[in-house]
């Protein structure tokens, strides 16, 4: 069976109809701004009314990213963004199973916090617990991953240590993800500093530690939690995005989060890139990214090849397609975040 992954934005309330080729058809309006992945099987046909009185119909491609924007003649229409397509590309891959019926793919996750962490445990493992279980549901809402804590621990971090990328290393050494698949760790290691500074950072796909500084008064917590959604993001292999209102914008701490009405957004194309991801882990269980089909490993080349000239200076979506490249266990350069420190 083929696999679509087809990602619609769009600028105004649009009702649409998506029809599988073998299932039953959605119906659903998408509102301004809104980001919805649309798992089906094989091909699908979608129709909408670009004005009333009208239809139009467009058979979707597999594995692509559309958007709802205005036709020279003012009416909507559907457009797809280009990201290396091909004939490959749009037949889609062979997966196990159903789009329909296959539940959420479920990642067992570890929390920790260092010794420097001062409150007690209860209090921590409450915050964290709840800031994890709000990633879930970003997560599950874009790609139908979910986490779930299966345990909580503490490390002790070097007190002399005050590059963020050696406490990674540090933590990577001494905290196990055993008996979870992923650890995140939350350390109040550092002090407030001026500037940009490194809040957070994986080594990429799938890897198994993702750690996080918890130390600064003057980040609110849902800027907290858009840290560790972005970093999440990482995880399931998104790569930087240049949309200002995305959660992968490369520079974080811009005070977006703290509005009001904010939410939480993944862009088009790194939806489509966790929705791809999302639904290897989904429907064959994979545990790293060199497990995925070749069909999927084809396409996110193809897509990081297309993202990476949009940030130039930023090295992630190059990095993200060296390591399918390489096909190989190594582990890319990190993967972080510089983010403005509150003053």
């Amino acid at each position: 069976m083929r696999k679509n992954d087809d990602t619609v934005e769009t600028p105004g309330a649009v009702p649409i109809q998506v029809k599988p080729v073998a299932a039953v058809a959605q119906v659903m309006t998408l509102n301004p701004r809104d980001v919805v992945p649309l798992f089906v099987d094989g091909r699908a046909q979608v129709t909408f009314a670009p004005r009333r009185g009208e239809t139009k119909q467009y058979v979707l491609a597999a594995n692509s990213a559309y958007y709802f924007g205005q036709a020279a003649d003012g009416r909507i229409d559907l457009k797809q963004i280009g990201l290396g397509d091909d004939r490959a590309s749009a037949e889609g891959r062979t997966l196990p199973g159903r789009a329909a019926t296959a539940p959420s793919a479920v990642i067992p996750v570890k929390i920790l916090v260092d010794e420097e962490e001062p409150a007690r445990q209860p209090l921590w493992e409450r915050r964290l617990r709840q800031r994890v279980e709000a990633a879930s549901a970003v997560l599950d809402q874009y790609c139908r991953v979910q986490l779930k804590i299966v345990t909580v621990g503490t490390w002790d971090s070097d007190d002399a240590t005050n590059d963020f990328f050696a406490t990674l290393a540090e933590f990577e050494r001494e905290a196990k993800p055993f008996p979870a698949q992923l650890a995140i760790g939350f350390t109040s290691q550092y002090q407030v500093v001026r500037g940009r500074v490194h809040l957070a950072g994986t080594r990429g796909s799938l890897h198994s530690h993702i750690l996080v500084r918890e130390w600064s008064q003057h980040i609110t917590e849902p800027e907290r939690l858009e840290l560790l959604v972005h970093e999440l993001g990482h995880f399931l292999g998104a790569s930087h995005s240049p949309e200002r209102d995305s959660v992968m914008r490369p520079v974080l701490g811009n005070r977006q989060a703290v509005r009001k009405g904010f939410q939480v957004r993944f862009d088009p194309v790194n939806t489509l890139v966790m929705a791809m991801v999302g639904e290897e882990l989904r429907r064959r269980r994979i545990q790293r990214l060199a497990d995925m089909t070749d069909g999927s490993k084809r396409r996110l080349m193809q897509i990081y090849a297309a993202l990476a000239p949009t940030l130039p200076d930023d090295p992630a979506a190059s990095q993200f397609l060296q390591r399918i490249n390489r096909q190989t266990r190594q582990l890319p350069a990190y993967h972080d975040i510089p983010v403005a420190s509150e003053r």
